[in-house]
């Protein structure tokens, strides 16, 4: 009974793995990419991308209100 050398037949699939799963990591990277976008963007006023933009309006009218009533005072 011949026993198949298993250290000779990974070593086979190990040189073919990266040519056949050539363009695999990119795919998936684009998959994940699209659903996280899609999620993110997804929702009428509850969007987490629309709440976002609603923060950094509603921080930056704070800081130009804070900033209009700022003085230029001079100690010296």
């Amino acid at each position: 009974m011949n026993m198949p050398d298993y250290r000779m037949m990974s070593r086979q699939l190990s040189m073919k793995l990266p040519s056949s799963m050539c363009g695999q990591s990119m795919v998936e990277y684009f998959v994940v990419t699209s659903f996280t976008v899609i999620i993110l963007i997804t929702g009428a006023d509850s969007s987490v991308i629309q709440q976002l933009i609603v923060a950094i309006k509603d921080a930056y009218a704070g800081f130009t209100y804070a900033m209009s009533f700022s003085t230029n005072l001079n100690v010296l």
